[in-house]
């Protein structure tokens, strides 16, 4: 079984030792209920007339209403690597079936087999031998009832804390909570680097700044993922500062809100879903201009490369090749960065104020010389 929360959920709990006894015992008692409430309604004089006879049939019933229960339960997690049924079915299953429309159906669904089984069944053994009328009926709608096993449909968080391994479990983290935060950022692609954090607390909604060594693998990559995330979980940030060396990147959630609409609304399958598209998996993130993703598809050697000249003002990126630095409409490749900003289809103070790393010569001695 895959386990999602760092946790077992109860309905397996349910079918192994030791609680598997809790469950016989429970099952016996409901039993014993049910068809004492069923006696009584079938007005018959002796009640505990092959009563135990009745007991160990309709507990025969129980463990088989049990087992179709296990079976609703397990089987969907043979799916796992299907995203929408592991978002929708199977950790909703794990964790609290009621809060997802999705699986509230698949439990409503398993309750109406459960009583059209459990009905049919004690018609057909429970009161065998009884006569066909309205007593019979009622008796057998009671034990039906009695016999349902509620202990399945008992959402796993009711009764247990799971340990929060797992990241959408901190969806809500307010960020003074200090002991939460730093387990995000243990979860963060750029986990390893990071040497440490402070959140500026000056005015709301705060700052998180994140100290991080160097790196340059997939850099733009990581912190734009991070970013996301972080603003996903924790619902008091407004900004994100990385500090690398001397460099420093900016996220704010308006920028984040760009690429997703309205990050809350997210999920972090919504997230890993954008950087598991081609451009992301196979070619060099630069990051974004305007509604564009900017990616070097070249496998070249990295050197700068001159992508716009404006009255002796270069600019300059590195990359493998100027031809090679193209724009991203999700998955469509558009054009070349060299030729939007020669048609001025992107203009020098976007480029300018863009997260690209722009490397700029030629300017005056009392202008930034790198973005």
């Amino acid at each position: 079984m895959k386990k999602s929360y760092g946790y077992i959920p109860l309905w397996f709990l349910l079918i192994v030792p030791p609680l598997l006894i809790f469950t016989f015992i429970f099952n016996f008692i409901q039993c014993g209920l049910a068809i004492l409430c069923g006696a009584i309604l079938l007005k018959i004089k002796d009640p505990f007339n092959n009563y135990y006879k009745r007991i160990m049939t309709a507990f025969i019933l129980a463990i088989e209403a049990d087992i179709i229960c296990i079976l609703f339960y397990a089987l969907p997690e043979l799916l796992y690597k299907i995203d929408f049924l592991n978002k929708n079915l199977i950790t909703p299953l794990e964790y609290n079936p009621y809060k997802n429309i999705f699986s509230f159906i698949y439990i409503f669904i398993l309750f109406i087999v459960l009583i059209k089984f459990i009905f049919k069944r004690t018609n057909k053994r429970v009161l065998k031998g009884f006569e066909e009328n309205d007593d019979k009926l009622r008796a057998n709608i009671l034990i039906t009832i009695l016999l349902i096993p509620y202990l399945f449909f008992i959402p796993s968080t009711l009764l247990l804390k799971p340990n929060k391994s797992n990241l959408e479990d901190f969806r809500g983290t307010i960020s003074t909570d200090r002991k939460s935060t730093i387990q995000i950022l243990n979860n963060l692609n750029v986990s390893k680097y990071i040497s440490s954090y402070t959140l500026d607390t000056s005015k709301e909604p705060y700052t998180l700044n994140i100290y991080l060594n160097k790196f340059t693998k997939d850099r733009r990559k990581k912190l734009e993922i991070d970013a996301a995330t972080i603003y996903l979980l924790i619902r008091d940030i407004n900004e994100i500062v990385y500090y690398m060396d001397d460099t420093t990147y900016t996220y704010d959630i308006n920028k984040i809100n760009d690429i997703f609409s309205n990050i809350k609304r997210c999920t972090l399958s919504d997230i890993k879903d954008r950087y598991s598209t081609k451009p992301f998996m196979e070619y060099t993130y630069f990051g974004r201009i305007d509604d564009y993703d900017v990616f070097d598809i070249g496998k070249g050697e990295i050197k700068e490369q001159l992508i716009y000249n404006d009255m002796g003002i270069h600019y300059y990126l590195e990359g493998t090749d100027y031809n090679k630095i193209f724009l991203y409409k999700g998955e469509q490749r558009y054009k070349t960065l060299k030729e939007a900003l020669e048609t001025n289809e992107i203009d020098i103070e976007t480029l300018r104020n863009s997260e690209l790393e722009i490397i700029i010569t030629g300017v005056e001695e009392n202008e930034d010389t790198n973005k």
